[in-house]
């Protein structure tokens, strides 16, 4: 998932944070059999992995 991200970070303007969720019980407690898990403005968009033309429109139609 993470090497999809990067694949458009050159393409699109946006803020990637990487969280590891060992170190936060609730966030464990929340996607421990769920990741790779991607939100975009706080809302879950991907779990286990990318649609790379979803993800794209998706970028697209923030950027405008």
């Amino acid at each position: 998932m993470k090497a999809v991200i990067c694949k458009f970070r050159n393409k699109y303007e946006f803020e990637f944070t990487e969280t590891d969720i060992d170190q936060d019980p609730q966030l464990k407690n929340s996607f421990n059999d769920k990741i790779p898990v991607l939100f975009i403005n706080g809302r879950i968009f991907a779990k286990y992995r990318i649609d790379e033309l979803k993800f794209n429109a998706k970028l697209k139609i923030l950027q405008t």
